[in-house]
């Protein structure tokens, strides 16, 4: 999905200025946003309702799509492994939000690369199976 972007997509230029005060420009990777706000603009073209940024008591969930059936929590992470981002899930209790729905709940952990300027890895797990998953590996 990202391979057909231009490279110059996945950089931003940043000031840095010196102890005189000169200023310079320098290019860095963009962050993680970047990607989430890609997906999340996909899934608005496909007219599925993506909810971001969702607040809880321990922390903020990156992505909630809900569905007549299911829920799915969306964690995402730059340069990192899609356990990290299931884990953060389950540590945080993201999950705990929803459990009066009544609705099979999902976990998602996408990776992205900055290296290879795209998705390095994911993870889709039912709740009842994220234990079991995060115990082996």
């Amino acid at each position: 999905m990202f391979k057909i972007l231009p490279y110059s997509f996945f950089l931003e230029d940043v000031e840095r200025k010196d102890k005189k005060g000169n200023v310079t420009i320098v290019q860095r990777q963009v962050s993680e946003n970047f990607y989430h706000a890609v997906i999340y603009l996909i899934f608005n073209i496909l007219a599925i309702q993506m909810r971001v940024e969702m607040l809880s008591s321990e922390g903020r969930i990156d992505a909630v799509v809900e569905t007549n059936t299911h829920l799915y929590l969306f964690e995402f992470k730059k340069g990192r492994k899609p356990k990290d981002a299931i884990q953060q899930i389950w540590d945080n209790r993201y999950a705990a939000l929803y459990f009066l729905q009544n609705k099979q709940i999902v976990f998602i952990g996408v990776c992205f690369t900055a290296q290879k300027r795209g998705i390095s890895g994911s993870v889709i797990l039912n709740l009842e199976d994220v234990e079991t998953y995060l115990a082996v590996l």
